[in-house]
């Protein structure tokens, strides 16, 4: 009842304006006061996520219609917070989540994958589906990891990127599918990137960023058609990237951010709603972004003093808001300085804070609550 009565007293101040900062989080769980768990990683898919413990043990809850959470048993069957664990391993380290599939990276550096895998983008060879975590090959040098809706794409630490699944969209740009991981050109100095639906966006280790893949919305961010690799404008200076369904963003070194691509609901944080940006455009003049994360219409971000931001659609609950309104500039939610991390699916939202605090908002069954649970806003899991 803590969390009901909480609501109702800040259900008057949820806005979208310009300068109204939400009073959110606000602290209520699903679980008996003193039992929270403590997190070091999340991943957010469309109806499920993956986790990992403090104490390095992985753990997924949501909807598991293709075995993206679950054993063959239990595919189907949708799992409750704090959901299943897999195994007794202690040794996880990254997660990666997207509709249908998962991936994880553990500490000796091998990559491990389930779900469904029809385009194999699972990369465990053939096009079988796994319920259960299946190593990706016997390598033990993968960094991330990243899954689309039809391809995935990882790095090792030897700066080169591999991709699988449908080769148009994970580098190859070529019609083919490739079910096991292969080598994206062979450039041995990428950074970071991330992945979208369908498309990637990059960074090389000397500042430059790339994309490549379906560029129907301009989020590949240039005017070309081509689902090939090239080089994003000249500049020398980018530091992070992220990429949702048909949008993308990255944070310069100066700490300022840009975004690109559809606009449909106010995610690229302009002010307005429907007119895409085809090239990079800074968001406002604000210098201190540290993080960002984007969903299909929403996007979640942290700036340098450790406080969260939202803005976008908000037609599934994920802006930690408790109206439908979209955003259409970033706008900060709650008054905490020690937000972390943040992870953003369709339907659910993630954020992580220093103290491996859990906080999640979005459609309840997604986030493994009861479906009659009220989660407008950022609730502590």
């Amino acid at each position: 009842m803590k969390f009901f009565l909480a609501f109702s007293i800040v259900c008057f101040l949820a806005s979208c304006s310009n300068d109204d900062q939400e009073t959110l989080p606000i602290d209520s769980s699903p679980e008996t006061a003193g039992q929270f768990r403590d997190y070091k990683a999340i991943a957010a898919g469309d109806f499920h996520a993956v986790s990992i413990r403090s104490d390095g043990t992985l753990w997924t809850w949501g909807r598991n219609q293709f075995g993206q959470i679950g054993t063959i048993a239990e595919i189907g069957d949708a799992k409750e917070y704090p959901g299943k664990q897999f195994g007794t391993d202690t040794n996880w380290a990254a997660v990666s989540a997207t509709q249908f599939y998962s991936f994880a990276i553990k500490n000796d550096g091998t990559l491990w994958a389930w779900g469904t895998n029809s385009y194999g983008q699972l990369g465990i060879g053939g096009f079988g589906s796994a319920p259960n975590p299946v190593q990706v090959g016997v390598d033990h040098d993968w960094k991330h990891v990243e899954a689309g809706e039809f391809s995935s794409v990882a790095l090792k630490t030897d700066g080169t990127l591999w991709g699988w699944g449908d080769g148009r969209y994970c580098g190859f740009n070529v019609n083919s599918y490739f079910p096991i991981p292969v080598k994206i050109g062979t450039d041995s100095d990428w950074k970071s990137f991330a992945y979208g639906m369908d498309h990637a966006i990059a960074i090389k280790n000397n500042g430059t960023l790339w994309g490549w893949g379906s560029n129907l919305y301009s989020e590949v961010g240039d005017q070309g058609d081509s689902l090939g690799i090239r080089q994003i404008g000249t500049d020398s200076d980018w530091k992070e990237c992220s990429a949702g369904h048909m949008n993308s963003g990255a944070i310069k070194e100066n700490g300022t951010l840009w975004m690109w691509g559809y606009n449909g609901y106010g995610q690229i944080g302009n002010g307005t709603s429907g007119q895409q940006n085809v090239l990079p455009t800074q968001v406002g003049t604000d210098t201190d972004w540290k993080a960002i994360t984007i969903g299909a219409y929403s996007c979640l971000g942290i700036k340098t003093n450790g406080t969260l931001w939202s803005w976008g659609s908000n037609s599934e609950f994920v802006l930690g808001i408790n109206n439908t309104a979209m955003c259409t500039i970033p706008q900060q939610r709650g008054n905490d300085t020690d937000w972390e991390s943040v992870s953003l699916g369709y339907h659910c939202g993630y954020a992580l804070k220093s103290n491996h605090q859990l906080w999640a908002c979005g459609i309840s069954l997604s986030l493994g609550l009861s479906s009659t649970t009220i989660t407008q806003t950022f609730i502590h899991m």
